[in-house]
C-alpha cells in the first residue's frame, strides 16, 4: 500500500476531510482506554508524576472537577469517564466524519475508508474498553455511566457537555460498522488485489514456487517473535519503518498488534491459493496452536479466521476473563481431532 503522504496527494477533499476527522475520536479514545486499563493505567499513569499530573485536577486530560475554591480529598468532586472538553472535540469529529461518510463516494481509489475503517474500529474497540474498565476496576455506576461521571462525592456541579458520552460512544461504534461495509463498496478490487499481493507475493521471498501457505505463516511467526522490534518490516525490506517500530516500542503495543492481526488474517487467508490437499490436514492444527497459545488470549486466533473484530474485543476483554480463550481452544482441538 503506498504511504500516506503519496495517497494525500491523491485524495479528494471528502477523502481528507474523513481521514482528518478520524484521527481526533482515535486519539481521545486511546488515551482514554490506556488510563483505564488495570495493568497499562495502574503503572503508567496512576502511580506516575507524569500521568498524574495529565489526569489530575487541571491537567490536560483531567477528569477530576472540584467545587469551586476547594481542591483537597475531602471537597465534594466528580470523575468523569472522558474530560467534557476532548469529549466535545471528539463529538464535533465524529459528527463531521459521520456526515461526510454518507456522501458520495469519491474516484479515487483506494479512497481514504481504507485507511479510517481501521482507525473507527481500533476507536469503537478502545471505547468499548473504556466502558468495560470504568464499570469494573474504577467503581464505576450505570447511573453515573449515562452521563459520563465515573463516581461523584457530595453535590458539585455536572458539567453539562458530559451529557454527550453516551451519543458519542454509540456514534463511534455505529460509524466503525458502516465504514467497514462503504470500504468494501468502494474498494472492493483495491481490498482483493492487497490481500492477493501479501499472502502471495510480497510476504517473505522471491523464490519461485514457494507455497504462500509457507511463505505467509513464515511471516506470522517473524510478527509474532519480532514484530515489536520492527523485524517484521525489515523481513519485508522497509528498514525505515522497522526503526521507527522498534524506538516506539512497536508503536506503544498499538502498531505491533495491527501488524499481528493482519499478518494472521493473511496467513489464515492464504490455505485459499493452496492446491494441495494437506491444508485440509494441516490449517486447523495451526489454528490450535495459536487458539492455545497466549496468541489465542489477545484474539489473533480470531484474526486468523478471518475475523479480527471479535480478536479485538477478546484482546481488550482480557480472553473474555479466560473463558473465551478456552472455549475458543477446545473448539480448535475438535476441529484440529475431526481433521485427520
Amino acid at each position: 500500500m503506498a504511504g500516506i503522504a503519496e495517497d494525500w496527494e491523491r485524495y479528494t477533499t471528502r477523502d481528507r476531510i474523513l481521514l482528518c476527522s478520524s484521527i481526533l475520536p482515535l486519539f481521545v479514545s486511546v488515551i482514554y482506554a490506556s488510563y483505564y486499563a488495570p495493568i497499562i493505567g495502574r503503572f503508567l499513569w496512576f502511580y506516575s508524576e507524569f500521568g498524574y499530573n495529565l489526569f489530575s485536577n487541571e491537567g490536560i486530560f483531567s477528569i477530576v472537577d472540584y467545587t469551586e475554591g476547594c481542591s483537597g480529598w475531602e471537597c465534594p468532586r466528580i470523575y468523569y469517564i472522558i474530560n467534557p472538553f476532548w469529549l466535545l472535540l471528539s463529538t464535533i469529529s465524529i459528527g463531521i466524519y459521520g456526515f461526510y461518510l454518507f456522501r458520495t463516494a469519491s474516484s479515487t481509489s483506494p479512497s481514504a475508508l481504507f485507511r479510517t475503517s481501521f482507525i473507527l474500529t481500533f476507536t469503537a474497540a478502545s471505547q468499548i474498553a473504556i466502558v468495560i474498565f470504568s464499570l469494573v476496576f474504577k467503581y464505576g455506576e450505570l447511573e453515573g455511566f449515562f452521563r459520563g461521571i465515573n463516581w461523584s462525592s457530595g453535590d458539585p456541579p455536572i458539567n453539562p457537555l458530559t451529557y454527550l458520552y453516551l451519543p458519542n460512544l454509540i456514534a463511534i461504534v455505529a460509524l466503525a460498522y458502516y465504514s467497514r461495509i462503504k470500504n468494501e463498496e468502494e474498494n472492493t478490487d483495491y481490498i482483493e488485489s492487497e490481500e492477493k499481493s501479501l499472502t502471495v507475493a510480497n510476504v517473505g521471498t522471491d523464490s519461485e514456487g514457494q507455497s504462500p501457505v509457507l511463505q505467509s505463516h513464515i511471516f506470522l511467526l517473524v510478527t509474532a517473535l519480532g514484530g515489536m522490534f520492527g523485524l517484521d518490516k525489515a523481513y519485508r525490506g522497509d528498514y525505515l519503518l522497522a526503526i521507527l517500530k522498534f524506538i516506539t516500542l512497536g508503536g506503544l503495543w498499538i502498531w505491533q498488534l495491527y501488524d499481528l492481526y493482519v499478518a494472521a488474517g493473511f496467513a489464515g487467508k492464504s490455505w485459499d491459493s493452496e492446491n494441495s490437499g494437506n491444508g485440509r490436514i494441516t490449517e486447523p492444527h495451526i489454528a490450535l496452536w495459536i487458539a492455545a497459545s497466549p496468541l489465542g488470549f489477545i484474539g489473533v486466533d480470531r484474526a486468523y479466521n478471518g475475523d479480527a473484530l471479535s480478536g479485538v474485543f477478546k484482546m481488550l476483554t482480557l480472553g473474555g476473563l479466560g473463558l473465551w480463550w478456552l472455549a475458543d481452544a477446545y473448539v480448535a482441538a475438535k476441529k484440529a481431532g475431526s481433521a485427520w
